[in-house]
């Protein structure tokens, strides 16, 4: 299943998606121009919570109240946002929510 994602191509909530890893623009003042996050351990996460590929990616990219109608894939600049979207995929899983 994690070989479909790996080619993955597309954006998510504006987030540009390349083979399967999140490309984001930095701010202006950080030396570096661009940062790749590999996304791909938590899409796929999201796909064994949630059920499907289609289904995770719209998740992905869709508000949620519990990140503060942030969507998950807009979190995943940082490791402290990404445990977030991680704990409330296992929350989900698990029937918290």
């Amino acid at each position: 299943m994690a070989e479909g994602l790996k080619g993955y191509d597309g954006a998510v909530d504006g987030v540009k998606i390349l083979h399967g890893v999140a490309i984001m623009a930095q701010f202006p003042q950080a030396r570096q121009t661009r940062q790749e996050v590999d996304v791909e351990p938590i899409i796929q996460r999201a796909i064994e919570v949630i059920g499907g590929r289609e289904e995770a990616m719209r998740w992905l990219g869709t508000p949620v109240r519990a990140l503060d109608y942030a969507t998950p894939i807009s979190r995943l600049h940082d490791p402290e946002s990404r445990e977030q979207v991680l704990s409330l995929l296992t929350r989900l899983e698990h029937g918290v929510l």
